[in-house]
């Protein structure tokens, strides 16, 4: 085990506590294909080494790629491993010799020992099955010892809520409105000064940050004419968003010039693989297949903010701007262009998998 911290090279036997630094480690390695080194790197990844916050779907799908990453693994060495006993037994069939049945056993047994005894190969095989809670029960055991202190929740503006970033949110004038479909997405972008590079006011659909809401609403009083995206995932509750928000008076939206920006369905199916999400009713079983139909009408969805931030706010502006959905092939084509630089086609195909 290797102490995040100190980068201490311990034992299991040697206890859970690294003897260099004192700092706890959190995941077994006999019950787990993870470490607490690989996950502390995970978290540097998806924050850019500590630059931007993250949302837990980030994270998640963060580690869930390395865990396909390990599942490749496992499958090669165990196809290189099947293949060498079937040419190794058409060898002792072709030339039945003594000492080669007790090399045999050696490569048998050794091998069973490694992966069986220390529970690898069923820890590993575990996860073959792309299971979610697997990987949730992970995140939240890791974060109870080690808080994540760049992962938001949605309550970052709860308790304190006219304190955004340097309380800078009111002190411009947005070029739009960006409502988002969940909390923590809009912390996550406020919390990035999203809303400040792009002059684009972020807010939830569920009015959160509350003095936000209220400035959208004298936003919308004094300039009716202001572009108001909508930001969702690709879900059944994802394309009822704008129907919702319309017959909610409160947000004064009758008159005001919607743009949907997605996800949509259909988009999605050009990622590499797609990836949906449970709801809670349906099992864990996270989906790698192109059926976005039909897994959105059995409950699934695929969350806009799988992507990693940077690449996601990257397209986001350039969304929110032109008015591109998402994914789009328009879109897309946009973000080819400026490959070359960074954050482009690369960055954002890599962001959502």
């Amino acid at each position: 085990m290797k102490c995040p911290k100190c980068l201490n090279n311990q034992k299991y036997k040697d206890g859970m506590t690294c003897h260099r630094c004192h700092r706890r480690f959190v995941l077994n390695p006999k019950t787990t294909i993870f470490s607490d080194i690989a996950i502390h790197k995970s978290i540097r990844q998806v924050s850019g080494a500590g630059h931007y916050y993250f949302t837990y779907n980030q994270l998640f799908s963060q580690i869930f790629r390395l865990a396909r990453k390990k599942m490749r693994t496992f499958r090669i060495a165990l196809f290189s491993v099947l293949f060498f006993f079937v040419i190794w037994g058409l060898f002792l069939v072709s030339f039945p010799v003594g000492p080669l049945f007790a090399l045999t056993l050696f490569f048998i047994i050794v091998p069973i020992k490694i992966g069986i005894g220390t529970g690898k190969i069923a820890n590993v095989a575990g996860y073959l099955d792309h299971r979610h809670g697997k990987i949730g029960n992970i995140i939240n055991t890791y974060h109870r010892v080690h808080p994540i202190e760049k992962m938001v929740d949605g309550k970052r503006f709860k308790s304190s809520e006219l304190h955004t970033p340097d309380d800078e949110t009111k002190e411009y004038a947005p070029e739009r409105i960006l409502i988002v479909e969940h909390n923590d997405l809009a912390d996550m972008l406020i919390m990035n000064r999203f809303h400040l590079e792009n002059k684009t006011l972020v807010v939830s659909a569920e009015k959160y940050p509350r003095n936000i809401f209220d400035a959208c609403q004298t936003f919308l009083h004094n300039h009716p004419d202001l572009p108001v995206c909508l930001l969702h995932d690709a879900s059944k509750k994802g394309g009822q968003m704008r129907e919702k928000l319309l017959a909610d008076s409160t947000w004064n939206l009758k008159s005001a010039k919607i743009k949907d920006i997605g996800l949509f369905p259909h988009d999605t199916d050009r990622l590499k693989p797609p990836m949906w999400l449970p709801s809670g009713s349906k099992g864990d079983k996270i989906l790698l297949t192109k059926k976005s139909d039909e897994h959105i009408r059995n409950g699934y969805r695929m969350p806009v903010d799988i992507a990693q931030p940077k690449p996601l706010m990257g397209a986001l502006g350039l969304a929110a701007v032109s008015g591109m959905a998402l994914l789009s092939s328009e879109l897309l084509a946009e973000l080819q262009q400026d490959a070359t630089g960074a954050g482009g086609m690369g960055g954002w195909g890599g962001g959502f998998g």
